[in-house]
């Protein structure tokens, strides 16, 4: 567990909500629930079954590393929305240019 740090880790709440964040960049109208995060996560392994997203445990307490949580994203746009990370990526990029040429252009 040394190797991950703990600003790394997310709990459920915290990962429904970076992931509903990211939905929302990407123009997506869907929120994921916090439930559904414990779902997949604690309520898995309350059941002997392995986790949907990967976990760790600190303190007694699951966590969703940084590294997983982003894995999970990319697969759960691919196949339910058709898009990943990069688009948003891309998209963030093109905001940047934009504002680039809209202050030269103002100057």
């Amino acid at each position: 567990m040394s190797a991950t740090r703990t600003d790394d880790l997310f709990t459920q709440y915290s990962a429904a909500s970076v992931v509903n964040g990211i939905l929302e960049d990407l123009g997506i109208d869907k929120v994921l629930p916090p439930q559904m995060f414990y779902n997949y996560t604690s309520g898995q392994i309350n059941k002997g079954k392995k986790p949907m997203i990967p976990v760790v445990t600190v303190d007694g307490k699951v966590r969703i590393t940084n590294d997983d949580l982003f894995v999970w994203v990319e697969k759960y746009l691919n196949k339910n929305h058709k898009v990943s990370l990069a688009d948003l990526a891309k998209d963030t990029e093109e905001d940047l240019e934009e504002n680039v040429e809209e202050e030269v252009t103002v100057s």
